[in-house]
């Protein structure tokens, strides 16, 4: 198998990712998410719901589907969203996750900057502004 990546490169890569471990927004993703996972409670709701797309699904397929049979099943699918999305670990996963994920963005974005000397800027959609979508 070729080697795309230096052994230097891969080392280098390696410190980043000790460095992203250090960060409190890793941390935080980490153990929201462990959290998340171990919510019994969420976890019930979560294989509920997914039961009851399978049931819908099948539901659709039928030829002579009734909208008014598959009501209380959307109907059910809809207070689970909102029990889910409103959990306090759901909103702590998520909340930690999108920290994180803008953390990873910002390095990706600073080591392309370390590349080609070019910071990413919002797309003003006037090429002249940048070097163009590639």
């Amino acid at each position: 198998m070729e080697k795309i990546i230096s052994d230097e490169l891969t080392q280098a890569i390696a410190k980043v990712g000790e460095l992203i471990k250090l960060d409190p927004r890793y941390r935080e993703m980490t153990m929201s998410s462990d959290a998340y996972n171990k919510d019994t409670e969420l976890n019930s709701l979560l294989d509920e719901y997914s039961a009851l797309q399978a049931t819908l699904a099948a539901e659709y397929e039928k030829e002579d589907f009734d909208q008014d049979a598959v009501k209380p099943v959307q109907n059910r699918m809809t207070e689970i969203y909102e029990k889910v999305t409103n959990s306090a670990s759901y909103v702590r996963f998520k909340e930690a996750s999108d920290a994180y994920a803008k953390l990873t963005n910002a390095v990706y974005e600073e080591l392309e900057y370390a590349v080609t000397g070019q910071r990413r800027t919002e797309c003003t959609h006037d090429c002249s502004t940048c070097h163009g979508c590639d």
